[in-house]
């Protein structure tokens, strides 16, 4: 339930205020890991706008991302959400911010 809602809000904000900061609904510790996976670049010092950062999440989701294409719609937002959740565990488990294993 709260992975559809979450989906749906970002989908209907990202539509509405697309030239918001990206970090007014993602952390940090979600938006740059999703960033540097989609774009294979270091991520910016200053977040992308929300527009750009839920395409960034559909493509995850299998969203082609066309000059022609709407704008991505909550199915493909909510596969690449789960994704999202799942590569921001990493970053922050394995990331370079990430503390060292003490053995």
């Amino acid at each position: 339930m709260i992975v559809a809602w979450r989906t749906l809000y970002t989908t209907r904000i990202g539509r509405e205020f697309p030239d918001v900061s990206c970090e007014s609904v993602f952390s940090a510790n979600e938006w740059q890991p999703v960033y540097q996976l989609v774009m294979k670049e270091e991520p910016p010092a200053e977040p992308p706008k929300l527009r750009i950062m839920i395409r960034l999440i559909a493509r995850l989701g299998g969203y082609i991302d066309r000059a022609r294409d709407d704008e991505p719609g909550p199915d493909t937002t909510m596969r690449g959400m789960e994704r999202l959740h799942d590569i921001s565990a990493c970053w922050i488990s394995f990331g370079p911010k990430s503390q060292p294993l003490v053995t």
